[in-house]
């Protein structure tokens, strides 16, 4: 399970059978296998049916595991908000879900990456890179983005802190600065928005 920034809503991974299930949740709601076996309580009020399945893929079938939204600068803007799962069955690899800015409802979902053997969990760090691990070894991948031209990489656009309270903002260069690089942080009057604008000499 984890949450979706920005919507402040929580989404559950359901391993199934013919399909993995992800629902998007809500005190109360009721979900479950769609496909077969022990049908879920579709007459209960609170059911709520999968925003999307993830279909079998690999001679072991799918089972799907962890899964982060994308909530930092470091990948072009397309991949923003996007979902990324692991699914741990052979052949192994990252699922990729993409939702609708406007509204935040389900447009597709694609594969992001393959040949990944027995993934547990997918994560973006504070340099704005995701990173999976891998049951088999235990090891700890690191996927990023080399960008062309400089850019200043935020690696967490949407902050979770308590009223008066505060939190710490990663902001990193994409790439070495050949000079110094001069950083402005700042908000409009009456905007929510916090705005960073920087300039370099690359």
């Amino acid at each position: 399970q984890t949450w979706q920034p920005g919507w402040n809503r929580l989404w559950v991974n359901d391993v199934g059978g013919n399909g993995e299930q992800i629902f998007q949740v809500r005190a109360g709601n009721v979900g479950g296998w769609t496909g077969g076996g022990n049908p879920p309580c579709t007459s209960d009020p609170g059911y709520v049916p999968p925003v999307f399945m993830v279909s079998s893929a690999g001679p072991s079938g799918a089972a799907i595991t962890g899964g982060h939204f994308y909530d930092a600068t470091l990948f072009p803007a397309a991949y923003r908000g996007n979902y990324f799962l692991g699914d741990y069955e052979v052949p192994g690899r990252i699922i990729r879900a993409q939702f609708r800015e406007s509204d935040n409802a389900f447009l597709s979902q694609s594969l992001f990456a393959t040949d990944i053997p027995n993934i547990t969990d997918v994560e973006s760090g504070p340099d704005g890179a995701l990173y999976y691990v891998s049951y088999s070894g235990g090891i700890l991948y690191r996927l990023s983005y080399n960008s062309p031209a400089q850019e200043i990489v935020v690696g967490k656009r949407h902050l979770d802190l308590q009223e008066g309270g505060s939190a710490a903002l990663p902001i990193r260069l994409a790439t070495a600065p050949a000079s110094n690089v001069v950083v402005t942080v700042a908000r409009t009057a009456g905007d929510s928005d916090v705005y960073i604008e920087g300039a370099a000499t690359v």
